[in-house]
This record gives structure tokens, C-alpha cells and sequence, in this order.
């Protein structure tokens, strides 16, 4: 254990400071292990970028006559992409470097106040040079006089070590000189680093003296490149005697020292590219690692080497240490800066002078020592005294094969050494955005080094580089020549991208999967690429490859893939913000309900980022598939809207509380929030909305205004609508020219169809062709064609479908002409609805609740308007019927409630309101309520001819003549002359009898 640890047997100053010395190299190998493992992600990283993308899903469907018309609203995904940053030089670890230089400077410097005034003078020579090449100059604030900055620091430094050398050697020991020297050092460092006027100080002083410490470490490399057949030696003799006995160490030795120099020798031919055996190859940095760490016992045998130099027992281990820190830390900077050239020529190095000076190593020991390995002594205590040439030879042998062997690698390594200086002298000014110097001195490094990647991608990356695409691509694609990495290959597709490349951006990043198969953000890339070129297959499993769910989840909401199980996709994590969003989408495409709860916290501030507002706009909508209230999503929608920092979102948030409070059975209020908004006036979408919300309602002239306004502001699928508005509303003529235009589109061959079918419809009994027929001449001619007309094509439909649903078209009809009887018989002859069309089967039960309701069974009425199955639109009349089945079983209280709340959900039906108007003037005897009611009604729906008729009578009743001729006019305009005049009639006579009253 003495031996192992030797530095205990020291006094107290010492080993305390070699202790210190030993954390400080535990610190600069572990600096290096990290650096090397990590390697270019020191430099690199992969920004995560987040783009946002609306997928119009339908919120709800609207069964008019044959066409079934979509409300849709945009939900949102969220698209994860990688994309490898520029070069990113961490100015910390010019500082970590800095830390393990002073330390060892401070060693040093203590370590030649020991020396004899010969050795002081040649140390502090080195010494000077060091601080020269340091350059602090760089770093001074005193302008023409910056220069004088070395000749100041030298004085800090030389003067107070010459004089503890030469006049007071023994009453400042070691460990003092040690301090003192600490602290000029943090003294002068800080004066420099605070003083500066550059940003980042420690970077110049790192880069620019990075030439001094660079050649020591090419030193100490020397230094330690055959420890490792030396402690072969000592593990195959420490235990021998000199027995005589025979153990094979002989032998031992030449196999083990074989295989080690031959496992180095082929990386070498590998790294050549000469040939390449299929075997494990020793990692070069791991090699250098262990020699470093055993040398600081190995160096410990050489004593008798040194003694000249260094008299003192711990002076060569103190030696040892400085100088390994310096090389480690010099060596984990490199590869922490991402100087690849430096960093390959130090790995080169390591290569060489294991093989050579490994090799001339062993056989010095077969030479002096075989006849004692073969009687089994402990070789390893004299392996540094051979007789028949020395170990110093041995080191001048090793040279002359290092040379011989690596001569033109070494050359190459030479002119490379200029380049890393340079690349250095670069990243400083690179990192300090002084890209017109960076650029120079780049290009200098380019002519020393033809393949560099730090360079070139460095060089890719500069804002006047960046925008000239064709030298940037060259540039990416050299360095691909050097170094092929993820990062380059994610770049080089990212310059072809900007370029219109597609296929070569593909072709480009296939060769990066086909190398780094394995790596998650060259597959997600891979899988945006073959989006654009819409390959589902390689999408899905690039993908899957990359482990990109959200993504995944993202592509199936923009594409709906039928061939993809929603219960095979991966799972989400709970809280990922992106990840909610994209499954919400999944599930808004598909119209399922998820029953998951509103993430409060992610919106608790109602400041919202892109990826929360696709949030609570992907669970807004999802509500709407529930089509139930959420006080708590309402309440959240508020909050956001009133913040001012939401402004550019507040009108799609508004519209979203619009949705939400139409769907729930506020239609008045969202109607009303709707026709009043700015953007009406330059929103094709909201528009189209509302116009379709108001076909829903039935106010199909005034749907027609807004859908004309959409297609005015290039909505062309809104004459889609308008075409239907038109007509139901009675004006086929002038809706004509669209379904001509509509039926000539060959791009939509079920609409094409439908179009046809409507203009033979509304043309003579005559073009009728089959029931389809039939039922839309019902639908759409029964305001116009005779009774006669209509019974005869009833009883001509045969397929038992279109009967029934022509059946609840004609029962209202006659219930609004007062046949009854009539009405009742019909549906009575109806039959197998079981099976029928979920929308037939809602129109069939509206007539049946309408037949319940002019019938008075009021409690039969009650039950079913509670029970029976309805969809939209004509579940908006449920609430009516309840209303008026309460009323007629005298329960008025309870019917108030319900006429009210079929107010707010059905403000257009002209039914609803006329009865709640009645009921109102009749029976609560608040004939302003009454008023109130069809003044609102005839606002929003001027064109309705029913309203206008009921508001100019309740208008005579309240005494508001004028505005009740002013009705009158506009009932003059909205119908026949004929009607008209039974209208005045009726009118007249109230008139009168209010006048006698």
C-alpha cells in the first residue's frame, strides 16, 4: 500500500498539496472523459422548433332536404422538428481550462524556486515564452499601450519568485510559494478579466495561448506511450524471485505486448483506410487515459533518470502531475471546443508514439533484460537501467521509428496544427459576432486543413454564407467528407429544403438514416420529407422510429389514415401540452368525445402560447362533440378573451365561445355575438358560419345575405349554400345559375348529381324520374304544387325510406292547413322505422311531436318531447314542445321556463316565437313581454313573412300604429298580392276594433 500510495510518506505540506495536485487531475481526466464521449455535442445541439397547423374538422352536420351541410371549425396540431443549431461555443469552458492552467502554472512556478539557479533560469525562460504565447495583450484595457501588458504580468511573477529563490529559499516553503503565486495569479486574472472590454475574456486567453500547451501535450504524450507494455512488465514480474523457475514470463510478455501493438497497429491501417479486420479495436483515448494514470507511478521508476534535473524526492512526481494536467485539460478543451482538427491531431499522436515507442519499448526490455526474465527476476524494479543500451536511446530509437513509420502523417499533422490555430483564433471572434474577422480566419484554416468539419460547418452557418445556399451546400458537403454526423446531414437536408431540393434533400438524409439508423432526430426529419411527398408507409415508420408520438399523432389528424387503429397508437405523455393537442385533434377529426379534463394550470394565467391556444381550441371543440355545458371551459374562454396579450387570437377565441354557446342552446347570444363582429367584413369563414347557422334555423334569407358576402370575399364553397338557401326560401330562380354551375363540376360527382337532381325537380312533375325524385319535388315544390300533386307522387314513392321521410315532410303541411285527420292517418300508415336513416328517423319524430301538439296530448307530448330520439337541427325544437305541453296541462310556470329556453336555442323558428309570443299576450297577460319578443324576432329575421304578419298585429294591440303600418308594408313586399290582401283584411278588422275600444 506504501507503494501505491508513496505520497504519504511525505511531510505534511507536500502531500497535502500533492492531494490537492491528484483532485485537480481526477478533475481534468473526468473534463476529458466527458468531453470525448460527448464530442460534437458540445458544440451542437438539436433546436426543437413547434409549427402549428389547422385541420378543419366538423363540429356538426345540418340535414337540409337531400344535402346533408357541414359546420366545421379549425382544429390544431402541433409538428415537433429538429434542427441542428449553429455552432454553440461555451465560453465556461475556456474558464474550466484556465482553472487547470493556473493550477499547474502555480506548481510549476513553485516547483523551479527549488531548482539550481541553471534549471530556475531555463524554467523561467519557458515560463516567459508560456506568458507570450498566452497573449493577455488581447485582454488589456490600456489602449496604445496594451503591449506593455506581458512586461507587467512578468514582473508580478518573476520578480517575487527570483527573489523567494535566491534570497529566501528556505523560509518560504513549497506549499507558501504554491499560494502566493495562487494568488497573483486569481489577482492578475481578475484584473484582466474585469478590466476587459471584450465579452468574453477567458476565450482569447484560452485560443490564443492554446500553441504553448498544445506542444507540451504533444510532450507528455511522448512522455507516457509505453507505459502500458511497461506495467505489462511489472504485472508478469512484480511477484518473481529469481527462482529459476520457469513461467513462461518470456513469453507472456511478447504475446500480451503483441496483441497490444497489434490491435494499435491495425486502428492505424483502419484509420488509413488501408484495410480494416473485423475485430474489437482498442479506443485510442482509452489507451492515453491508462498510460496517463499508471505514468504517475511509472514516472516515479524513472527517478534515476531525472535525479540531475531534479533533486528533491516529490519534485518529479509534482513534475508529473502539473504537466498531465495541463496536457488533460488541453486535450478535453479541444474536443469540448469542437476543434476537430486539433482534436485528430492529438488523437493521431497518441496512435504513433504508442505503436512506435510501445514497440521500441519492449524490445529494449527482450534486449537487456531477457536473460533475467528468463530466470524469473522482478525486471520491472531495473527496467529503466539496461546495460547493453540505455532507456535514453531506447527514447531516440522510438523517435527514429516514429519518424520512419509516420513520417507523412505526421507532416500532414503539421500543417493541420495551423489550421487548429487558426479554427481557434476563429471561434473568438466567432463567438464575440465579429463574423467578417471569424470569416478570415476560417478561410486561413480551410488552406491548412481541406476537410475540417468545425470549419466548414462554422463557415455554413455565417450570415453572408448562410444566404448564398450553393457555397453552403458545397461547404456542408466537404465537411461530410471529414466527419458524416447526424447534425451535418440534418443541416445539408436543411440547405437543399431552402433551395426547392426535395428529392436531393431526401436522397441526402436516406444516406444519414442508412448510417445512424438508430437516431431519433435524422428519422423525425425523414418522416417530414416523405409528408411532402405524402408516402404514408415510410412516414408512419419513420416516425415510429424516431419514437416521435406526438408527431405521429399530428400525421393521423391531417390525414385521417383509415388503415391505422386508434387503440395501436403509442401512448401520450399525461402532461406534454403538444401531446394533448395533437390526440384532442385525433379525436375532434374522428368526432369522438374524449373525456379528459381541462388542464387548468397550463391556462390559470390566461396569457396563452401558441401551443395553449391549440389546446383549449382542440378542447373547445370536443366539448361541442359532448354538446353539453362546461361552466369551467366558459368561464376559461372569458378570461382569455379579456386579455389584452391575446389580442391576435381573440376573434378565433370568440368564435369558439360562439360555437360553444350555439351548440349548447344559446344560438340568440351566439347569433347575435356573431352578426356583430368586425371581421364579418372581411371573414369569408365567418360568413359562411353564420349563414349556415342560419339555414339551421331556418332564416333562409338571411342566411342568403351573409353567404353572398362570403362568396364576395372568395369562399367559393359557399355557393354551395347560398344554392340551397335560395331555394328552400322559394327562390329557385334565382338560385338557378348556381345549381347549373354546380352541376357541371365533374370534381364532386355526389354533389354533381344532387345539383341535377334539383333543377329537374323544380321544373314540371313531368322530369321526374324515380323516388328520389319524388321526395325532393315534396320537399321543395310543396309550398307551390297542388295537394293533388303532392298525394299523387306520395303514393307513387315505393322505396319504404323516401315514404317515410316524404311522410314527415307532408304531415306538417297539413297540420298547418288545419287537416288533422288527415295527418294523424298518414302517420298512422307508417311502418318498419326501426332501421331507418338516424336524419329520417329525426324528421319522422319532429312531425310526430308537431301531430302530438295540434292533437293536444299534452302528457303524451311531455313524455315523448323527453324521450324521443332527435338530432340537430331538429333537436332545437325539443325544448318547445315540452313548453307547450306544459302549457296545455296548465302548468305555466313551468312552460314559461321551457318557451324561453327554446328562444334562446331556436331564434329564427317562427313557430317558437309566435307561440311564445301567444302565450305570453294570453295567458301571462304581458302583452310588452309579447311585444319584446316579436320586435327581437323580426330584427334578427326581417325577411320572415310569418313574423312580420305577427308583429304587425301585436304592434295594433300595443297601439303602435305606425310601426305596425310600417309591418304592413314590409308583408306588401314579402308575398303574393293575393295573400296579401286576406293579410289587410285581417289587419283592417283589428284596427277597427282597437279604434272602438
Amino acid at each position: 500500500m506504501q507503494e501505491i500510495l508513496f505520497w504519504n510518506q511525505w511531510a505534511k505540506d507536500r502531500k497535502g498539496l500533492y492531494t490537492f495536485a491528484l483532485f485537480c487531475f481526477v478533475a481534468a481526466m473526468t473534463w476529458l472523459i466527458y468531453a470525448y464521449t460527448t464530442q460534437y455535442s458540445n458544440i451542437l445541439t438539436w433546436q426543437k422548433k413547434h409549427s402549428v397547423e389547422s385541420v378543419e374538422v366538423m363540429i356538426g352536420k345540418i340535414q337540409q332536404g337531400l344535402f346533408e351541410l357541414p359546420a366545421s371549425q379549425d382544429t390544431y396540431v402541433v409538428v415537433e422538428s429538429y434542427q441542428p443549431s449553429n455552432i454553440l461555443l461555451n465560453p465556461y469552458f475556456s474558464y474550466l481550462n484556465l482553472f487547470f492552467w493556473l493550477v499547474a502554472m502555480c506548481l510549476y512556478l513553485a516547483l523551479i524556486g527549488e531548482l539550481s539557479r541553471r534549471y530556475y533560469t531555463i524554467g523561467a525562460i519557458v515560463f516567459i515564452v508560456f506568458l507570450i504565447y498566452l497573449q493577455p495583450n488581447h485582454l488589456a484595457s490600456l489602449g496604445s499601450y496594451s503591449d506593455a501588458v506581458v512586461v507587467i504580468l512578468l514582473l508580478v511573477y518573476l520578480l517575487p519568485s527570483y527573489y523567494m529563490h535566491a534570497f529566501v529559499p528556505e523560509k518560504v516553503g513549497f506549499l507558501g510559494r504554491f499560494f502566493i503565486f495562487l494568488f497573483l495569479s486569481l489577482s492578475v486574472g481578475a484584473w484582466l478579466l474585469l478590466s476587459s472590454p471584450s465579452q468574453y475574456p477567458a476565450v482569447y486567453l484560452a485560443n490564443y495561448g492554446m500553441a504553448l500547451p498544445a506542444l507540451i501535450t504533444l510532450i507528455f504524450i511522448v512522455i507516457v506511450a509505453h507505459e502500458i507494455p511497461y506495467w505489462f512488465l511489472f504485472l508478469l514480474t512484480r511477484y518473481h524471485t529469481g527462482s529459476g523457475e520457469k513461467r513462461n514470463t518470456l513469453m507472456h510478455l511478447v504475446v500480451i505486448s503483441t496483441i497490444y501493438i497489434g490491435n494499435l497497429a491495425l486502428l492505424f491501417l483502419k484509420e488509413e483506410r488501408v484495410f480494416e479486420v473485423n475485430i474489437y479495436y482498442l479506443d485510442i483515448m482509452a489507451v492515453f487515459i491508462c498510460s496517463v494514470t499508471l505514468g504517475i507511478w511509472g514516472y516515479r521508476q524513472r527517478r534515476a533518470l531525472i535525479e540531475p534535473f531534479l533533486g528533491k524526492e516529490s519534485q518529479a512526481e509534482f513534475f508529473y502531475l502539473l504537466i498531465a494536467i495541463i496536457s488533460l485539460a488541453t486535450i478535453a478543451y479541444s474536443f469540448a471546443m469542437g476543434n476537430d482538427t486539433l482534436m485528430q491531431i492529438f488523437l493521431h499522436f497518441i496512435l504513433y508514439t504508442h505503436i512506435a515507442l510501445g514497440t521500441v519499448f519492449v524490445v529494449y526490455i527482450l534486449i537487456n533484460f531477457f536473460p533475467l526474465l528468463w530466470q524469473d527476476w522482478a525486471v520491472y524494479r531495473i527496467a529503466y537501467k539496461g546495460d547493453i543500451f540505455s532507456f535514453t536511446t531506447a527514447r531516440f530509437l522510438g523517435f527514429a521509428l516514429l519518424i520512419i513509420l509516420f513520417n507523412q502523417n505526421i507532416r500532414t499533422d503539421y500543417y493541420k496544427s495551423n489550421s487548429a490555430y487558426y479554427t481557434s483564433i476563429a471561434d473568438v471572434h466567432y463567438l464575440h459576432k465579429d463574423y467578417s474577422l471569424a470569416e478570415g480566419f476560417y478561410r486561413k484554416s480551410m488552406q491548412y486543413d481541406f476537410v475540417s468539419f468545425h470549419v466548414r460547418y462554422a463557415l455554413s452557418t455565417l450570415p453572408n454564407i448562410e444566404v448564398k445556399r450553393a457555397e453552403q451546400i458545397i461547404l456542408l458537403r466537404q465537411a461530410l467528407l471529414k466527419n458524416p454526423n447526424p447534425f451535418l446531414y440534418a443541416k445539408l437536408t436543411e440547405a437543399y429544403l431552402q433551395t426547392d431540393q426535395l428529392d436531393r434533400a431526401i436522397l441526402n438524409l436516406q444516406q444519414g438514416t442508412k448510417l445512424f439508423p438508430e437516431n431519433p432526430y435524422l428519422n423525425n426529419q425523414m418522416a417530414l420529407l416523405y409528408e411532402q411527398k405524402q408516402v404514408q408507409d415510410s412516414v408512419v415508420y419513420h416516425y415510429k422510429k424516431a419514437n416521435a408520438v406526438n408527431n405521429l399523432w399530428a400525421y393521423l389528424a391531417k390525414n385521417k389514415l383509415k388503415t391505422m387503429n386508434l387503440d395501436e397508437l403509442p401512448e401520450i405523455a399525461e402532461n406534454d401540452t403538444i401531446a394533448a393537442v395533437n390526440q384532442l385533434a385525433v379525436w375532434n377529426l374522428y368526432t369522438q368525445y374524449k373525456p379528459v379534463k381541462l388542464k387548468k394550470e397550463w391556462l390559470e394565467t390566461g396569457k396563452l402560447t401558441a401551443t395553449t391556444y391549440a389546446y383549449l381550441n382542440n378542447y373547445s371543440i370536443n366539448q361541442l362533440i359532448k354538446n353539453e355545458i362546461d361552466t369551467q371551459l366558459i368561464a376559461t374562454l372569458k378570461k382569455c378573451i379579456s386579455q389584452p396579450i391575446n389580442a391576435p387570437v381573440q376573434d378565433n377565441l370568440q368564435m369558439l365561445a360562439n360555437h360553444y354557446l350555439y351548440q349548447t342552446g344559446n344560438a340568440a347570444e351566439a347569433v347575435r355575438n356573431l352578426a356583430g363582429n368586425a371581421f364579418l367584413k372581411s371573414s369569408p369563414y365567418h360568413n359562411r358560419t353564420l349563414g349556415l347557422w342560419l339555414i339551421e334555423q331556418q332564416a333562409y334569407a338571411a342566411a342568403a345575405t351573409y353567404l353572398e358576402t362570403a362568396i364576395r370575399l372568395g369562399d367559393t364553397e359557399s355557393s354551395i349554400y347560398l344554392a340551397i338557401a335560395l331555394t328552400e326560401n322559394n327562390q329557385y330562380e334565382t338560385g338557378e345559375y348556381l345549381w347549373q354551375q354546380l352541376a357541371t363540376q365533374d370534381k364532386y360527382p355526389t354533389l354533381q348529381q344532387l345539383a341535377q337532381q334539383i333543377i329537374r325537380v323544380m321544373g314540371t312533375p313531368t322530369n321526374i324520374k324515380n323516388d328520389a325524385d319524388r321526395f325532393a319535388y315534396i320537399h321543395y315544390q310543396k309550398k307551390k304544387a297542388t295537394q293533388q300533386t303532392l298525394d299523387t307522387l306520395y303514393q307513387k314513392i315505393t322505396q319504404q325510406e323516401f315514404k317515410i321521410w316524404a311522410a314527415a315532410e307532408l304531415i306538417p303541411l297539413y297540420l298547418e292547413k288545419d287537416s288533422i285527420q288527415k295527418a294523424t292517418r298518414l302517420f298512422s300508415t307508417l311502418k318498419d322505422t326501426k332501421n331507418l336513416n338516424k336524419s329520417i328517423l329525426s324528421q319522422l319524430n319532429l312531425a310526430y311531436l308537431q301531430l302530438l301538439a295540434a292533437q293536444r296530448e299534452y302528457n303524451t307530448l311531455k313524455e315523448e318531447s323527453e324521450r324521443i330520439f332527435l338530432q340537430r337541427p331538429q333537436s332545437l325544437q325539443r325544448l318547445f314542445f315540452k313548453g307547450v305541453a306544459l302549457w296545455g296541462l296548465n302548468q305555466t310556470k313551468e312552460a314559461k321556463i321551457w318557451l324561453e329556453k327554446a328562444q334562446q336555442a331556436s331564434p329564427f323558428a317562427e313557430n317558437i316565437i309566435i307561440v311564445s309570443a301567444t302565450f305570453f299576450q294570453q295567458i301571462q297577460q304581458d302583452k310588452e313581454k309579447a311585444y319584446e319578443i316579436l320586435v327581437g324576432a323580426v330584427r334578427r329575421n326581417p325577411f320572415s313573412l310569418a313574423l312580420q304578419k305577427a308583429y304587425a298585429l301585436q304592434a295594433l294591440q300595443m297601439r303602435l300604429e305606425n310601426f305596425a303600418l310600417d309591418a304592413l308594408k314590409k308583408v306588401e313586399n314579402l308575398t303574393t298580392p293575393q295573400d296579401f290582401e286576406q293579410f289587410k283584411a285581417q289587419f283592417e278588422k283589428q284596427q277597427k276594433l282597437i279604434e272602438n275600444n
